[in-house]
């Protein structure tokens, strides 16, 4: 069984959204993953950093309103 945690609007207290809360392995996981990502990232040359940005602003741009 999944536990949830609920954010609550701090201005109304109404409910905004909840997450699953982690276990202590899948915290460890993501923490392992992120290493490995950071380490991959720190590889790449300044331009090819940007393009990535660059790519990511253009599919998050269409969804501002949306996020």
């Amino acid at each position: 069984m999944t536990t949830y945690l609920t954010s609550y609007d701090p201005s109304n207290g109404e409910p905004i959204g909840s997450v699953p809360v982690s276990t202590g392995e899948q915290i460890t996981e993501a923490i392992v993953a992120a290493h490995i990502a950071a380490k991959a990232w720190q590889r790449l040359k300044i331009d090819e950093r940007v393009k990535v940005l660059e790519s990511a602003y253009a599919k998050l741009l269409p969804e501002t309103d949306r996020l």
